[in-house]
């Protein structure tokens, strides 16, 4: 842990706003860890809104639990915001870690955020976000009722029931529309003793849809992007290799997630291919980033699916599949829409600008029925836009005192404020020149002597650095005084090593009996080359070998051939 430490205080030194927070015992044994490096805590400050949050196991000695805190960019993929090792999953830690993402993004509280279903990660974020929309993963959820209700499923009279119990839980509109139809169930089918339909309908307001429609989820109902990102991982690390080798993992998927942003963002600049001649389309293509612009125009596409119904002249319309692509569909469902042409207002039942952050399909087949083929610019929101389209620039949102308590903190926002000055003075030789004269300009002033007060002030700032303080409950940040600067002599402790090293050989979870047939189906399959089974051609050890021929079935003297007849 010395190691890890010492290589935190490096990258400090090299990033002035990378952060780190150690929580240890009475006898200096590290109990958690978090971090977060200046990319990762610019990404929050501009994506921050929407957070999925997971743990996962086996990927260190010391058998510490992995906790990546993971967002979405401007293009639609995955970023870190920040990682942490915890020993446990419990209210107390979780707490512990959420106040420090707190701290470290200068008390920034994201809108939502999606977990699993862990009972203590529900309360500390209870007791630490409360103005924070939580919601489960609806895909855990769901799998867990197929494999429980498999019984039920396989039954004569329940045909149809799994795919009218997910057509309710998946697309439901409302929250009216969801209970009334979930009611129905046990009158329609044979659903005796599933008792985890009752489980469902009693956490229903924690995972189901429609229940968060009006909330910003952008593209998500599960934790798979913390899965995912648990999963990067874990391709080169074990349980075997240490917390040293796991920090150089995190900086290699660091530096390439940047990496790939700003590939992102090169692909933007050029104008993409349109499907329609739409007025509409054409904005999207040249304010949204390029991802966010496929999403939209898949909505454009889905929209010639649908037919639109007047029911209140220039107000109201009912938006439903054509008569085609409803035989299709489980359930056929009205979408309502309306329309102030005075405001340019347009609101859909299905929420999707509310929760993704685009406009649906629904309001744009009515926008194609009123000849309107012009957005207002405010459905093309800041946070999908790419660089040099976004009209407004980020406020300082983070309270005085905690600028006042932290150097870092004040590096940050002045960083971020300069690079846009930056950005904008590189566009001519003329803004070039005049925002170099002025940061000369600027270095001269502050290099000049200072009276008493600014010397005084200078001192306060330079006793608001930052250091690691190691505390019997916890790691704390000080100021550097005398009995902080003891402190970097002090030996953080390893944590125990786990009992047992590697992975199991067997699996020790209780297996679905999905999961069960999937793995029993994939045991019997039979390489083409080598003609063994549990594996295919791709992945053969024998391809280096002639190829085995299939082996034919032979004909019994009592058999006619028939070919030539």
């Amino acid at each position: 842990m010395q190691q890890v430490y010492d290589w935190f205080s490096k990258k400090q030194a090299e990033d002035p706003m990378f952060f780190y927070k150690f929580s240890i015992d009475e006898n200096n044994k590290v109990k958690n860890i978090f971090w977060s490096n200046g990319t990762s805590r610019r990404y929050y400050e501009e994506f921050g809104d929407c957070i999925s949050f997971d743990t996962t196991y086996n990927t260190n000695k010391y058998s510490l639990k992995f906790a990546p805190i993971v967002g979405i960019t401007g293009h639609g993929d995955n970023c870190l915001f920040g990682c942490a090792f915890i020993m446990d999953e419990t209210t107390e830690t979780f707490e512990w870690l959420f106040q420090t993402m707190l701290t470290c993004m200068g008390g920034k509280h994201p809108k939502t955020i999606i977990t699993d279903q862990d009972l203590a990660m529900k309360a500390a974020i209870r007791n630490v976000l409360p103005d924070t929309i939580h919601r489960n993963c609806f895909f855990h959820i769901v799998k867990k009722a197929q494999e429980k209700g498999g019984r039920i499923f396989s039954l004569e009279r329940n045909k149809k029931l799994h795919d009218d119990l997910f057509d309710i839980l998946r697309n439901s509109l409302t929250e009216t529309e969801f209970e009334y139809l979930y009611k129905k169930l046990p009158q329609t089918y044979d659903v005796g003793g599933f008792r985890y339909l009752d489980d469902m309908w009693f956490n229903r307001e924690n995972f189901v849809p429609c229940y968060f429609k009006k909330h910003f989820f952008p593209f998500i109902n599960s934790t798979a992007r913390s899965e995912g990102t648990n999963a990067l991982f874990k391709l080169d690390v074990t349980p075997r290799y240490s917390i040293m080798r796991f920090m150089n993992e995190f900086q290699r998927i660091s530096d390439t997630t940047e990496k790939n942003q700003a590939e992102q963002d090169f692909e933007t600049r050029s104008m993409p291919w349109l499907s329609t001649a739409y007025e509409f389309e054409r904005q999207a293509a040249r304010l949204y980033n390029r991802k966010i612009f496929f999403k939209f125009q898949k909505e454009l596409i889905l929209a010639t699916k649908y037919e639109a119904q007047e029911l209140q002249k220039d107000q109201v319309y009912a938006v439903l599949k054509s008569e085609y692509h409803r035989q299709f569909e489980f359930r056929t469902r009205r979408y309502i829409v309306t329309v102030d042409l005075t405001q340019k207002n347009y609101r859909c039942l299905c929420c999707k600008f509310e929760k993704d952050g685009i406009i649906c399909c629904h309001i744009i087949k009515v926008l194609t029925n009123l000849n309107i083929s012009q957005l207002d610019d405010s459905y093309f929101i800041e946070r999908w836009r790419a660089k040099e389209r976004k009209q407004l620039t980020r406020q300082n949102t983070v309270p005085e005192i905690e600028i006042e308590k932290s150097r870092p903190l004040r590096h940050n926002i002045l960083s971020n404020k300069l690079s846009n000055i930056a950005s904008d003075g590189s566009r001519t030789m003329e803004t070039f020149n005049y925002v170099l004269e002025e940061a000369e300009r600027m270095q001269r002033k502050l290099n000049e002597p200072a009276d008493e007060v600014r010397l005084q002030q200078s001192q306060s700032v330079q006793q608001s650095g930052t250091n690691v303080l190691q505390d019997a409950n916890d790691a704390v940040r000080l100021p550097q005084t005398e009995s902080a600067q003891e402190s970097d002599t002090m030996l953080l402790q390893d944590p125990n090593n786990a009992q047992k090293r590697g992975r199991p050989k067997k699996v020790t979870r209780q297996i679905g009996i999905v999961e069960d047939i999937r793995s029993k189906a994939k045991s019997n399959f039979t390489c083409t080359h080598c003609r063994e089974g549990g594996h295919n051609i791709k992945t053969c050890q024998k391809k280096h070998l002639p190829p085995v021929p299939k082996k034919t079935k032979k004909r019994k003297s009592g058999d006619v051939d028939n070919t030539n007849k």
